[in-house]
């Protein structure tokens, strides 16, 4: 299959705002595209876009918690939450997280379906 010949369904700007070889800003397209808004989801505290201040999963508000299964769980379900609200095209499958105390950060692990594909990704994002 060539790749021009797969249509594009799904198109975003790169959370990382990168420039493509024609000088302009990069667009990610299909999978990149809801990984990039997966990212972004998690990334993103509540508040800090002005103009949509409930955005975001709020992930750093966890750090200065001790990280127990109770603390885990709300934040495995959290993550689960917000971005089933904020991206309808994604099916969370599972969220794992894995504490690293002694740097206090904490990386997440989402393994997701986009809807209409039976195959299964994964994004792992770090929290600090």
């Amino acid at each position: 299959i060539l790749m021009n010949s797969i249509p594009i369904v799904y198109s975003d700007v790169y959370h990382a705002w990168s420039i493509d070889n024609q000088g302009g800003i990069r667009i990610a397209k299909n999978i990149d595209a809801v990984a990039s808004s997966v990212f972004n989801i998690l990334s993103i505290a509540k508040g800090e876009l002005v103009m949509n201040p409930t955005f975001g999963a709020n992930l750093r508000g966890y750090l200065f918690e001790n990280i127990s299964q109770e603390v885990a769980n709300r934040m495995s379900t959290n993550i689960k939450n917000e971005i089933t609200k904020w991206d309808p095209r994604v099916n969370v499958v599972s969220v794992s997280l894995k504490p690293m105390v002694q740097s206090n950060q904490v990386y997440v692990s989402v393994d997701f379906s986009v809807k209409g594909s039976p195959q299964l990704f994964n994004m792992v994002s770090q929290i600090n």
